[in-house]
Protein backbone atom coordinates (compact mmCIF):
# COMPACT_ATOMS: atom_id res chain seq x y z
CA UNK A 1 0.00 0.00 0.00
CA UNK A 2 1.35 3.43 -1.07
CA UNK A 3 -0.13 6.88 -0.36
CA UNK A 4 0.77 9.07 -3.32
CA UNK A 5 0.84 12.90 -3.58
CA UNK A 6 -2.83 12.97 -4.61
CA UNK A 7 -3.89 11.29 -1.39
CA UNK A 8 -4.80 8.10 -3.23
CA UNK A 9 -4.11 4.84 -1.48
CA UNK A 10 -2.75 2.36 -3.99
CA UNK A 11 -3.04 -1.38 -3.29
CA UNK A 12 -0.51 -3.23 -5.36
CA UNK A 13 -2.69 -6.03 -6.67
CA UNK A 14 0.00 -8.45 -7.83
CA UNK A 15 1.06 -11.83 -6.48
CA UNK A 16 3.65 -11.69 -3.74
CA UNK A 17 7.07 -12.16 -5.20
CA UNK A 18 10.45 -12.29 -3.62
CA UNK A 19 13.09 -11.17 -6.06
CA UNK A 20 16.68 -10.80 -5.11
CA UNK A 21 19.08 -9.12 -7.48
CA UNK A 22 22.73 -8.96 -6.57
CA UNK A 23 25.95 -8.68 -8.45
CA UNK A 24 27.17 -12.00 -7.04
CA UNK A 25 24.65 -14.85 -6.82
CA UNK A 26 26.51 -16.60 -3.98
CA UNK A 27 25.37 -14.78 -0.88
CA UNK A 28 24.47 -17.31 1.80
CA UNK A 29 27.61 -16.42 3.75
CA UNK A 30 30.09 -13.62 3.53
CA UNK A 31 33.28 -15.04 5.01
CA UNK A 32 34.89 -11.59 5.27
CA UNK A 33 32.30 -10.34 7.73
CA UNK A 34 30.96 -13.69 8.97
CA UNK A 35 27.44 -12.59 7.98
CA UNK A 36 25.01 -15.47 7.68
CA UNK A 37 21.80 -15.07 5.62
CA UNK A 38 19.31 -17.76 6.61
CA UNK A 39 16.26 -16.68 4.57
CA UNK A 40 17.70 -15.38 1.33
CA UNK A 41 16.62 -11.77 1.83
CA UNK A 42 20.16 -10.41 1.53
CA UNK A 43 20.48 -9.75 5.24
CA UNK A 44 21.99 -11.90 7.92
CA UNK A 45 23.44 -12.05 11.45
CA UNK A 46 27.09 -11.74 12.39
CA UNK A 47 26.72 -12.72 16.03
CA UNK A 48 26.37 -9.18 17.32
CA UNK A 49 23.78 -7.60 15.06
CA UNK A 50 22.16 -7.51 11.61
CA UNK A 51 24.53 -7.40 8.68
CA UNK A 52 24.31 -7.05 4.92
CA UNK A 53 25.60 -9.66 2.53
CA UNK A 54 28.21 -8.17 0.23
CA UNK A 55 28.37 -6.94 -2.44
CA UNK A 56 25.58 -4.23 -2.40
CA UNK A 57 22.19 -5.87 -2.94
CA UNK A 58 18.74 -4.62 -3.84
CA UNK A 59 15.84 -6.69 -2.52
CA UNK A 60 12.47 -6.48 -4.37
CA UNK A 61 9.73 -8.16 -2.33
CA UNK A 62 6.64 -7.29 -4.42
CA UNK A 63 7.85 -7.52 -7.99
CA UNK A 64 7.39 -3.85 -8.84
CA UNK A 65 10.99 -3.35 -9.92
CA UNK A 66 11.90 -1.50 -6.75
CA UNK A 67 13.51 -2.84 -3.60
CA UNK A 68 15.37 -1.89 -0.45
CA UNK A 69 19.12 -1.95 0.01
CA UNK A 70 19.20 -1.31 3.73
CA UNK A 71 19.61 2.41 3.47
CA UNK A 72 16.98 3.50 0.95
CA UNK A 73 14.81 2.50 -2.02
CA UNK A 74 16.68 1.03 -4.97
CA UNK A 75 15.80 -0.01 -8.50
CA UNK A 76 16.56 -3.50 -9.82
CA UNK A 77 18.87 -3.54 -12.80
CA UNK A 78 21.13 -5.89 -14.64
CA UNK A 79 23.84 -3.38 -13.80
CA UNK A 80 24.52 -1.76 -10.49
CA UNK A 81 21.48 -0.09 -9.01
CA UNK A 82 21.16 3.65 -9.82
CA UNK A 83 22.70 6.14 -7.50
CA UNK A 84 20.17 7.84 -5.17
CA UNK A 85 20.60 11.22 -6.82
CA UNK A 86 19.52 9.71 -10.16
CA UNK A 87 16.56 7.77 -8.82
CA UNK A 88 13.96 10.32 -9.91
CA UNK A 89 14.71 9.37 -13.52
CA UNK A 90 13.07 5.99 -12.94
CA UNK A 91 9.34 5.52 -12.49
CA UNK A 92 7.71 2.11 -12.05
CA UNK A 93 3.98 1.71 -12.65
CA UNK A 94 2.58 -1.44 -11.03
CA UNK A 95 -1.16 -1.01 -11.72
CA UNK A 96 -1.25 0.50 -15.21
CA UNK A 97 -2.80 3.81 -14.20
CA UNK A 98 0.02 5.89 -15.60
CA UNK A 99 1.44 6.67 -12.18
CA UNK A 100 4.30 4.98 -10.38
CA UNK A 101 6.94 5.30 -7.68
CA UNK A 102 10.50 6.49 -8.23
CA UNK A 103 11.86 5.48 -4.86
CA UNK A 104 11.24 8.88 -3.37
CA UNK A 105 7.86 10.12 -4.55
CA UNK A 106 4.89 9.51 -6.85
CA UNK A 107 5.85 9.99 -10.49
CA UNK A 108 4.22 10.12 -13.92
CA UNK A 109 5.14 7.42 -16.42
CA UNK A 110 6.86 8.58 -19.62
CA UNK A 111 6.30 12.24 -18.86
CA UNK A 112 7.96 14.58 -16.43
CA UNK A 113 6.33 17.71 -17.93
CA UNK A 114 3.71 19.42 -15.79
CA UNK A 115 1.16 19.39 -18.61
CA UNK A 116 1.06 15.62 -18.97
CA UNK A 117 -2.48 14.28 -18.49
CA UNK A 118 -3.19 10.67 -17.46
CA UNK A 119 -6.75 9.34 -17.68
CA UNK A 120 -7.22 6.25 -15.49
CA UNK A 121 -10.99 5.67 -15.82
CA UNK A 122 -11.73 6.53 -19.44
CA UNK A 123 -13.98 9.52 -18.75
CA UNK A 124 -11.84 11.91 -20.75
CA UNK A 125 -10.40 13.57 -17.66
CA UNK A 126 -7.10 12.87 -15.97
CA UNK A 127 -4.46 14.18 -13.59
CA UNK A 128 -1.31 16.06 -14.57
CA UNK A 129 0.40 15.94 -11.23
CA UNK A 130 -1.07 19.22 -10.07
CA UNK A 131 -4.71 19.39 -11.11
CA UNK A 132 -7.47 17.77 -13.17
CA UNK A 133 -6.91 17.99 -16.91
CA UNK A 134 -8.80 17.20 -20.11
CA UNK A 135 -7.37 14.57 -22.43
CA UNK A 136 -6.25 15.84 -25.85
CA UNK A 137 -7.65 19.34 -25.53
CA UNK A 138 -8.51 21.90 -22.90
CA UNK A 139 -11.51 23.04 -24.96
CA UNK A 140 -13.05 19.64 -25.59
CA UNK A 141 -16.48 18.45 -24.47
CA UNK A 142 -16.56 15.27 -22.37
CA UNK A 143 -19.86 13.43 -21.85
CA UNK A 144 -19.52 11.00 -18.92
CA UNK A 145 -23.12 9.79 -18.63
CA UNK A 146 -24.22 9.49 -22.24
CA UNK A 147 -26.89 12.20 -22.12
CA UNK A 148 -25.34 14.21 -24.93
CA UNK A 149 -24.09 16.92 -22.61
CA UNK A 150 -20.63 17.24 -21.14
CA UNK A 151 -18.11 19.58 -19.55
CA UNK A 152 -15.30 21.37 -21.39
CA UNK A 153 -13.40 22.54 -18.35
CA UNK A 154 -15.28 25.80 -18.13
CA UNK A 155 -19.00 25.24 -18.72
CA UNK A 156 -21.58 22.72 -19.95
CA UNK A 157 -21.32 21.83 -23.62
CA UNK A 158 -23.15 19.70 -26.16
CA UNK A 159 -21.30 16.68 -27.58
CA UNK A 160 -21.51 16.33 -31.36
CA UNK A 161 -23.30 13.44 -32.99
CA UNK A 162 -19.95 12.24 -34.28
CA UNK A 163 -18.68 12.08 -30.72
CA UNK A 164 -15.54 14.05 -31.45
CA UNK A 165 -13.98 15.38 -28.29
CA UNK A 166 -13.29 19.07 -28.46
CA UNK A 167 -16.38 20.01 -30.48
CA UNK A 168 -19.63 21.61 -29.30
CA UNK A 169 -23.09 22.05 -30.77
CA UNK A 170 -23.72 25.24 -28.80
CA UNK A 171 -24.71 27.12 -31.99
CA UNK A 172 -26.91 24.53 -33.67
CA UNK A 173 -30.37 23.11 -33.06
CA UNK A 174 -31.99 19.95 -34.36
CA UNK A 175 -35.49 20.91 -35.51
CA UNK A 176 -37.69 18.31 -37.19
CA UNK A 177 -34.58 16.31 -38.03
CA UNK A 178 -32.83 19.29 -39.62
CA UNK A 179 -29.78 20.81 -38.00
CA UNK A 180 -30.20 24.58 -37.98
CA UNK A 181 -27.54 27.17 -37.26
CA UNK A 182 -28.75 29.38 -34.44
CA UNK A 183 -27.77 31.62 -31.57
CA UNK A 184 -29.09 29.29 -28.87
CA UNK A 185 -28.31 25.72 -27.88
CA UNK A 186 -30.31 22.55 -28.34
CA UNK A 187 -31.70 22.57 -24.79
CA UNK A 188 -33.38 25.94 -25.28
CA UNK A 189 -34.63 24.85 -28.71
CA UNK A 190 -36.14 21.70 -27.23
CA UNK A 191 -37.90 23.74 -24.55
CA UNK A 192 -39.50 26.02 -27.13
CA UNK A 193 -40.62 22.99 -29.12
CA UNK A 194 -42.08 21.45 -25.94
CA UNK A 195 -44.08 24.62 -25.28
CA UNK A 196 -45.31 24.59 -28.89
CA UNK A 197 -46.40 20.95 -28.68
CA UNK A 198 -47.94 21.16 -25.20
CA UNK A 199 -50.01 24.28 -25.89
CA UNK A 200 -51.35 23.34 -29.34
CA UNK A 201 -49.01 25.55 -31.33
CA UNK A 202 -50.74 24.74 -34.60
CA UNK A 203 -53.80 26.75 -33.50
CA UNK A 204 -51.99 29.73 -32.01
CA UNK A 205 -53.08 33.13 -33.23
CA UNK A 206 -49.53 33.74 -34.38
CA UNK A 207 -47.07 30.86 -34.79
CA UNK A 208 -44.96 32.53 -37.44
CA UNK A 209 -41.72 30.58 -38.07
CA UNK A 210 -42.34 28.22 -35.12
CA UNK A 211 -41.11 24.63 -35.46
CA UNK A 212 -39.69 25.35 -38.91
CA UNK A 213 -36.11 25.12 -40.08
CA UNK A 214 -35.19 28.66 -39.18
CA UNK A 215 -33.32 30.21 -36.30
CA UNK A 216 -35.63 30.03 -33.22
CA UNK A 217 -34.56 33.56 -32.33
CA UNK A 218 -36.68 34.62 -35.32
CA UNK A 219 -39.80 32.81 -34.12
CA UNK A 220 -42.75 34.96 -33.07
CA UNK A 221 -42.39 36.18 -29.48
CA UNK A 222 -38.80 34.98 -29.03
CA UNK A 223 -36.09 37.56 -28.34
CA UNK A 224 -32.47 36.48 -27.96
CA UNK A 225 -29.41 38.20 -26.56
CA UNK A 226 -26.07 36.59 -27.34
CA UNK A 227 -26.58 32.83 -27.01
CA UNK A 228 -29.74 32.85 -24.87
CA UNK A 229 -33.47 33.52 -24.98
CA UNK A 230 -33.87 36.81 -23.11
CA UNK A 231 -37.64 37.22 -23.49
CA UNK A 232 -40.51 34.95 -24.46
CA UNK A 233 -43.76 36.87 -25.03
CA UNK A 234 -46.70 34.78 -26.22
CA UNK A 235 -49.46 36.81 -24.57
CA UNK A 236 -52.94 36.78 -26.12
CA UNK A 237 -51.94 34.04 -28.53
CA UNK A 238 -54.41 31.23 -27.80
CA UNK A 239 -51.92 28.92 -26.10
CA UNK A 240 -54.14 26.02 -25.08
CA UNK A 241 -53.11 23.30 -22.65
CA UNK A 242 -50.61 22.83 -19.83
CA UNK A 243 -47.14 24.28 -19.54
CA UNK A 244 -44.43 21.60 -19.92
CA UNK A 245 -42.06 20.88 -17.04
CA UNK A 246 -39.17 21.65 -19.37
CA UNK A 247 -40.04 25.34 -19.17
CA UNK A 248 -37.65 25.40 -16.22
CA UNK A 249 -34.79 24.89 -18.68
CA UNK A 250 -34.94 28.50 -19.86
CA UNK A 251 -32.24 29.37 -17.34
CA UNK A 252 -31.17 32.61 -19.00
CA UNK A 253 -34.63 34.01 -19.71
CA UNK A 254 -35.39 37.29 -17.93
CA UNK A 255 -38.94 38.02 -19.12
CA UNK A 256 -41.71 35.45 -19.55
CA UNK A 257 -45.12 36.71 -20.67
CA UNK A 258 -47.86 34.11 -21.22
CA UNK A 259 -50.92 36.09 -20.11
CA UNK A 260 -54.44 35.99 -21.61
CA UNK A 261 -54.31 32.50 -23.06
CA UNK A 262 -56.04 29.19 -22.39
CA UNK A 263 -53.34 27.65 -20.21
CA UNK A 264 -54.57 24.85 -17.95
CA UNK A 265 -53.09 22.55 -15.34
CA UNK A 266 -50.72 23.65 -12.59
CA UNK A 267 -47.77 26.00 -12.53
CA UNK A 268 -44.81 23.62 -12.96
CA UNK A 269 -42.51 23.47 -9.94
CA UNK A 270 -39.65 23.73 -12.42
CA UNK A 271 -40.30 27.47 -12.75
CA UNK A 272 -38.12 27.70 -9.66
CA UNK A 273 -35.17 26.91 -11.94
CA UNK A 274 -35.58 30.16 -13.88
CA UNK A 275 -32.86 31.80 -11.84
CA UNK A 276 -32.49 34.84 -14.12
CA UNK A 277 -36.21 35.59 -14.39
CA UNK A 278 -37.15 39.19 -13.58
CA UNK A 279 -40.73 39.41 -14.91
CA UNK A 280 -43.34 36.63 -14.90
CA UNK A 281 -46.84 37.15 -16.36
CA UNK A 282 -49.26 34.21 -16.21
CA UNK A 283 -52.42 36.26 -15.73
CA UNK A 284 -55.87 35.54 -17.11
CA UNK A 285 -55.53 31.85 -17.81
CA UNK A 286 -57.11 28.73 -16.32
CA UNK A 287 -54.21 27.63 -14.16
CA UNK A 288 -55.23 25.68 -11.06
CA UNK A 289 -53.68 24.06 -8.03
CA UNK A 290 -51.39 25.75 -5.53
CA UNK A 291 -48.61 28.25 -6.05
CA UNK A 292 -45.46 26.09 -6.03
CA UNK A 293 -43.17 26.85 -3.06
CA UNK A 294 -40.21 26.55 -5.47
CA UNK A 295 -41.13 30.06 -6.57
CA UNK A 296 -38.95 31.22 -3.69
CA UNK A 297 -35.89 30.37 -5.79
CA UNK A 298 -36.61 33.18 -8.27
CA UNK A 299 -34.20 35.49 -6.48
CA UNK A 300 -34.07 38.03 -9.32
CA UNK A 301 -37.84 38.29 -9.80
CA UNK A 302 -39.19 41.84 -9.67
CA UNK A 303 -42.72 41.45 -11.06
CA UNK A 304 -45.06 38.50 -10.44
CA UNK A 305 -48.52 38.55 -11.99
CA UNK A 306 -50.65 35.45 -11.37
CA UNK A 307 -54.08 37.08 -11.10
CA UNK A 308 -57.13 35.90 -12.98
CA UNK A 309 -56.59 32.17 -12.65
CA UNK A 310 -58.05 29.34 -10.55
CA UNK A 311 -55.21 29.00 -8.09
CA UNK A 312 -56.17 27.62 -4.69
CA UNK A 313 -54.70 26.84 -1.31
CA UNK A 314 -52.73 29.22 0.92
CA UNK A 315 -50.21 31.81 -0.18
CA UNK A 316 -46.93 29.93 0.38
CA UNK A 317 -44.81 31.45 3.14
CA UNK A 318 -41.83 30.83 0.87
CA UNK A 319 -42.96 33.71 -1.31
CA UNK A 320 -41.39 36.06 1.21
CA UNK A 321 -38.03 34.86 -0.07
CA UNK A 322 -38.49 37.03 -3.17
CA UNK A 323 -36.38 39.85 -1.81
CA UNK A 324 -36.29 41.82 -5.06
CA UNK A 325 -40.02 41.61 -5.81
CA UNK A 326 -41.65 45.01 -6.37
CA UNK A 327 -45.10 43.95 -7.62
CA UNK A 328 -47.07 40.95 -6.35
CA UNK A 329 -50.49 40.32 -7.89
CA UNK A 330 -52.39 37.20 -6.81
CA UNK A 331 -55.88 38.64 -7.10
CA UNK A 332 -58.96 37.00 -8.60
CA UNK A 333 -58.12 33.45 -7.66
CA UNK A 334 -59.43 31.03 -5.02
CA UNK A 335 -56.61 31.38 -2.49
CA UNK A 336 -57.52 30.79 1.15
CA UNK A 337 -55.93 30.76 4.58
CA UNK A 338 -54.06 33.63 6.21
CA UNK A 339 -51.87 36.24 4.62
CA UNK A 340 -48.43 35.00 5.75
CA UNK A 341 -46.77 37.10 8.46
CA UNK A 342 -43.51 36.76 6.54
CA UNK A 343 -44.86 39.09 3.87
CA UNK A 344 -43.30 41.80 6.00
CA UNK A 345 -39.87 40.52 4.93
CA UNK A 346 -40.36 41.58 1.30
CA UNK A 347 -38.49 44.86 1.64
CA UNK A 348 -38.69 45.80 -2.05
CA UNK A 349 -42.46 45.42 -2.37
CA UNK A 350 -44.19 48.49 -3.82
CA UNK A 351 -47.58 47.15 -4.94
CA UNK A 352 -49.56 44.33 -3.31
CA UNK A 353 -52.75 42.98 -4.91
CA UNK A 354 -54.53 40.15 -3.07
CA UNK A 355 -58.17 41.08 -3.74
CA UNK A 356 -60.92 38.69 -4.78
CA UNK A 357 -59.82 35.58 -2.92
CA UNK A 358 -60.96 33.75 0.21
CA UNK A 359 -58.25 35.00 2.54
CA UNK A 360 -59.17 35.10 6.23
CA UNK A 361 -57.73 36.17 9.56
CA UNK A 362 -56.16 39.50 10.41
CA UNK A 363 -54.15 41.79 8.20
CA UNK A 364 -50.59 40.94 9.35
CA UNK A 365 -48.85 43.69 11.30
CA UNK A 366 -45.68 42.95 9.33
CA UNK A 367 -47.20 44.71 6.36
CA UNK A 368 -46.17 47.93 8.05
CA UNK A 369 -42.52 46.92 7.75
CA UNK A 370 -42.48 47.40 3.98
CA UNK A 371 -40.79 50.77 3.52
CA UNK A 372 -41.53 51.08 -0.20
CA UNK A 373 -45.13 49.90 -0.15
CA UNK A 374 -47.43 52.35 -1.94
CA UNK A 375 -50.55 50.44 -3.02
CA UNK A 376 -52.39 47.72 -1.08
CA UNK A 377 -55.59 46.07 -2.27
CA UNK A 378 -57.02 43.42 0.06
CA UNK A 379 -60.66 43.86 -0.90
CA UNK A 380 -63.24 41.12 -1.44
CA UNK A 381 -61.83 38.64 1.05
CA UNK A 382 -62.90 37.35 4.48
CA UNK A 383 -60.47 39.37 6.60
CA UNK A 384 -61.36 40.22 10.20
CA UNK A 385 -60.06 42.48 12.96
CA UNK A 386 -58.84 46.04 12.54
CA UNK A 387 -56.41 47.70 10.18
CA UNK A 388 -53.06 47.23 12.00
CA UNK A 389 -51.54 50.34 13.55
CA UNK A 390 -48.26 49.57 11.73
CA UNK A 391 -49.92 50.94 8.61
CA UNK A 392 -49.07 54.35 10.04
CA UNK A 393 -45.41 53.61 9.22
CA UNK A 394 -46.16 53.68 5.50
CA UNK A 395 -46.62 56.36 2.87
CA UNK A 396 -49.52 54.72 1.08
CA UNK A 397 -51.29 56.26 -1.89
CA UNK A 398 -54.06 53.64 -1.91
CA UNK A 399 -55.38 51.13 0.59
CA UNK A 400 -58.48 49.18 -0.36
CA UNK A 401 -59.87 46.88 2.32
CA UNK A 402 -63.49 46.99 1.20
CA UNK A 403 -65.85 44.03 1.32
CA UNK A 404 -64.28 42.18 4.21
CA UNK A 405 -65.38 41.72 7.84
CA UNK A 406 -63.08 44.35 9.35
CA UNK A 407 -63.96 46.66 12.22
CA UNK A 408 -62.34 48.88 14.84
CA UNK A 409 -61.14 52.38 15.60
CA UNK A 410 -59.15 54.23 12.93
CA UNK A 411 -57.68 56.95 15.13
CA UNK A 412 -54.33 55.21 15.42
CA UNK A 413 -53.80 55.25 11.64
CA UNK A 414 -55.65 58.47 10.88
CA UNK A 415 -52.60 60.74 10.98
CA UNK A 416 -50.76 58.70 8.38
CA UNK A 417 -53.81 58.48 6.15
CA UNK A 418 -54.62 62.16 6.25
CA UNK A 419 -51.05 63.46 6.00
CA UNK A 420 -50.35 61.35 2.93
CA UNK A 421 -53.77 61.95 1.36
CA UNK A 422 -54.14 58.19 1.19
CA UNK A 423 -57.02 57.00 -0.96
CA UNK A 424 -58.82 54.85 1.61
CA UNK A 425 -61.63 52.49 0.60
CA UNK A 426 -63.49 50.97 3.54
CA UNK A 427 -67.03 50.12 2.47
CA UNK A 428 -68.60 46.70 2.90
CA UNK A 429 -67.07 45.93 6.31
CA UNK A 430 -68.41 45.81 9.85
CA UNK A 431 -68.12 49.04 11.82
CA UNK A 432 -65.21 51.50 11.77
CA UNK A 433 -65.11 54.43 14.18
CA UNK A 434 -62.94 57.52 14.51
CA UNK A 435 -62.87 60.79 16.44
CA UNK A 436 -60.31 62.35 14.13
CA UNK A 437 -61.94 65.33 12.45
CA UNK A 438 -59.49 65.40 9.57
CA UNK A 439 -60.11 61.74 8.81
CA UNK A 440 -63.86 62.25 8.96
CA UNK A 441 -63.52 65.16 6.53
CA UNK A 442 -61.37 63.04 4.22
CA UNK A 443 -63.86 60.18 4.27
CA UNK A 444 -66.81 62.48 3.77
CA UNK A 445 -65.00 63.99 0.81
CA UNK A 446 -64.62 60.58 -0.73
CA UNK A 447 -68.22 59.69 -0.10
CA UNK A 448 -69.94 56.57 -1.36
CA UNK A 449 -69.03 54.13 -2.67
CA UNK A 450 -65.58 54.46 -1.06
CA UNK A 451 -67.00 54.27 2.42
CA UNK A 452 -70.34 53.99 4.16
CA UNK A 453 -71.05 56.07 7.23
CA UNK A 454 -73.21 53.58 9.04
CA UNK A 455 -71.18 53.79 12.23
CA UNK A 456 -68.53 56.52 11.87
Amino acid sequence: MVLDQRGVVRLLAIPFLLTLAIQNSSFAQDTTTNCFDSDGDGWGWDGTGSCRIQPIVCIDTDGDGWGWDGSGSCRLSEDLRPQPELSTQFCTDTDGDGWGWNGTDTCLINAIADNACIDTDGDGWGWNGQSSCLIDTQSGCIDTDGDGWGWNGYHSCLVTDSGNIGQSDANTCLINGVEVSTQIDQLQCDTLLDIYASTSGSIWNNNNQWATSTDPCNWHGVSCVDDAIYELDLSENNLTGPLPDSIGSLHATAILRLSSNQLTGTIPASVGNLSNLEVLYLTDNYLSGSIPPEIRDLGNLEVLYLHGNRLSGPIPAEISGLGNLAVLSLSDNALDGFIPDTIGDMDSLVQLFLQENFLSGNIPAGIGNLPSLSIVDLSLNLLTGNIPDTISNLNLTLINVSNNQLSGNLDIVSNSITSNSTFLILYGNQCFTTTDADLITLLNGLGPPYWDDGCI
